[in-house]
């Protein structure tokens, strides 16, 4: 269902999701422990991803690249982000029977953070045990919450996350903490609207 309503908050939420990773620039950011990274897709988590044989390589010396992607790179970034963390999270459910913010808010903190650990943040935010699974039982607290306090939860849990990984044990990853952070925050705001 490639034009299904669900396929196109899918691409608005990939979109918001890229800017937010800095668009489609491939870049290699020290102390990032996901390495080279294009459009918010990192090479760490995702080694055997067919783009990274579409992109040019980085220039001698530079860690940034901005890059305009054909139409094969650009449906290789949504197909992936669908595979490995719209499905695995259940997006189509959350936006076809939810909202689409909730559905951004455990994507996102899914493409930030990983599958297993959004999954569990959602399920701290509704009250589920975290096993780090989205069945039957956690999608049905999920819909008993009201949309803006399970995102604003959700942000709260995020926020909490992003100041366990940037302290004391590792202080290399202090430099991303504000900008996780804003980026937690973010979603909470309508940036279509």
């Amino acid at each position: 269902m490639p034009n299904s309503p669900v396929s196109r908050i899918l691409k608005r939420i990939v979109r918001r999701v890229i800017d937010r990773e800095g668009g489609w620039t491939l870049h290699k950011v020290s102390d990032d422990p996901g390495g080279l990274t294009y459009a918010g897709i990192s090479q760490e988590a995702n080694p055997d991803w067919e783009g990274w044989s579409l992109l040019p390589e980085l220039p001698d010396g530079q860690d940034v690249l901005k890059h305009k992607p054909s139409s094969i790179l650009r449906n290789s970034v949504v197909n992936l982000y669908r595979k490995c963390y719209w499905d695995r999270l259940n997006c189509d459910f959350i936006a076809g029977n939810m909202d689409e913010e909730c559905a951004e808010a455990v994507f996102d903190a899914g493409v930030n953070l990983g599958v297993v650990i959004a999954a569990k943040m959602t399920q701290l935010a509704v009250g589920a045990k975290p096993d780090g699974i989205l069945g039957p039982r956690s999608m049905e607290l999920l819909q008993e919450f009201d949309v803006g306090r399970f995102c604003e939860r959700m942000a709260i849990i995020r926020i909490t996350r992003y100041h366990q990984i940037s302290g004391r044990k590792t202080p290399s990853k202090r430099k991303f903490f504000f900008g996780w952070v804003g980026r937690a925050l973010n979603v909470l705001v309508d940036e279509d609207g």
